[in-house]
């Protein structure tokens, strides 16, 4: 069994655009999943950002080098969607998803995005953060192990 990586984005718009909750959803499978070992109507579907290859024979392999996690995000769970702010929290299996967060903030750059993720046995945490309309990206990175 992975240990889960617990990750949330925030996602705000400061710039009033009228359709920030369309493009805001634009990231998530509104049909849900039926793979997902649970009831979820929707969830954040990495291959929204980058799309898995139907060629592939060892679809985990690819998705270790693709994606940096074994499968898909898990269980999604948005907390707020207004025209201002999206809030969402997803699961993942070993590792951040760090191409994923890279397309996603290189395809939301116009807002402000915060990206926050800690391992469930608290090994280490990542806070990610990035201005609107900027490409510099403020990275924090702690571990937690005691040898």
């Amino acid at each position: 069994m992975p240990n889960i990586i617990h990750n949330t984005i925030i996602l705000e718009n400061n710039i009033n655009t009228a359709s920030f909750k369309d493009e805001a959803l634009e990231g998530f499978n509104l049909e849900g999943c039926p793979d997902l070992p649970f009831d979820n109507d929707i969830y954040f579907d990495f291959n929204i950002f980058i799309p898995q290859t139907k060629e592939t024979k060892d679809i985990e392999k690819w998705n270790l080098k693709n994606w940096n996690t074994k499968w898909n995000a898990g269980r999604t769970v948005i907390e707020e969607l207004n025209n201002n702010k999206l809030i969402f929290h997803f699961d993942t299996a070993w590792d951040i998803p760090t191409p994923i967060i890279k397309a996603y903030f290189k395809k939301y750059k116009a807002y402000e995005i915060t990206y926050n993720a800690h391992e469930e046995m608290n090994a280490f945490s990542y806070k990610i953060t990035q201005e609107e309309n900027k490409n510099i990206l403020k990275v924090e990175y702690s571990t937690f192990y005691l040898l």
